[in-house]
């Protein structure tokens, strides 16, 4: 009889363990994912930024263009945004890079995403890590 106490015990003990890793699990991803979503978010912003420079008017109404815009200094720097990189810029186009606060997937390196704006809409949104 005491055995079988004691298997039950050591049983519960197994589940109760593994119902712990479990809980931790789902709440650190959830927890990247919401840094990844506030990523994006902050970013949205800036490439609506962007875009509201692209459409300023102008004295001859031809001009429309990326080329001379920067990011503002306030939103180099978030809570979510470590950094915020211009990459190409072009006359129709002009591409963001962001780094996050959050650790990737792999570990190592932080959670990185890259759009890309067009003259309508953010033509692209690629997240890497």
């Amino acid at each position: 009889m005491e055995q079988d106490y004691l298997l039950l015990m050591v049983l519960g003990v197994l589940v109760f363990g593994m119902a712990i890793v479990v809980a931790l699990n789902v709440f650190l991803n959830g927890s990247v994912n919401q840094s990844r979503d506030a990523l994006i978010t902050d970013l949205r912003l800036i490439a609506s930024l962007a875009h509201m420079y692209y459409l300023r008017p102008t004295l001859t109404g031809k001009n429309k263009n990326f080329i001379g815009w920067k990011v503002p200094s306030n939103l180099i720097h978030t809570k979510n945004i470590t950094s915020v990189k211009v990459g190409s810029v072009t006359q129709d186009s002009i591409t963001l890079v962001g780094y996050g606060s959050e650790t990737g997937k792999d570990g190592a390196s932080k959670v990185r995403v890259t759009m890309v704006i067009g003259p309508k809409d953010i033509t692209s949104t690629t997240i890497n890590n």
